[in-house]
């Protein structure tokens, strides 16, 4: 069972640039690297139905659909994943920003 392992990294690499990119923008990027995927499999799938090969139609077609699947829940829950990974990723950066601060003196 080493198809969902898979799935869900790949899902998860074409998925990272659209945390750090603009909301918008990032989602764009995400649908289309989906969109080449998912047609560079289909092609696969239809070369493999074309050479007479059906023993990988199940697994290919499955790793597609579930790729989908992941794709979806990722795109739906798109704005709580990048708000906590970028907090997690970046809370570092953005304390020492404010540490580095000057305080201004009383009274001003």
């Amino acid at each position: 069972m080493r198809l969902l392992p898979c799935v869900v990294v790949g899902s998860l690499i074409l998925f990272g640039p659209a945390i750090f990119l603009e909301p918008d923008a990032g989602m764009l990027a995400y649908l289309v690297a989906l969109l080449l995927v998912s047609l560079i499999w289909i092609a696969v799938l239809i070369k493999n139905a074309i050479a007479g090969r059906t023993r990988r139609h199940v697994p290919m077609l499955s790793m597609l659909l579930l790729g989908w699947a992941i794709s979806a829940v990722l795109v739906i829950n798109e704005s709580g994943i990048r708000d906590a990974v970028r907090w997690f990723v970046l809370s570092k950066y953005y304390k020492a920003k404010v540490l580095a601060e000057r305080v201004p003196p009383e009274g001003s």
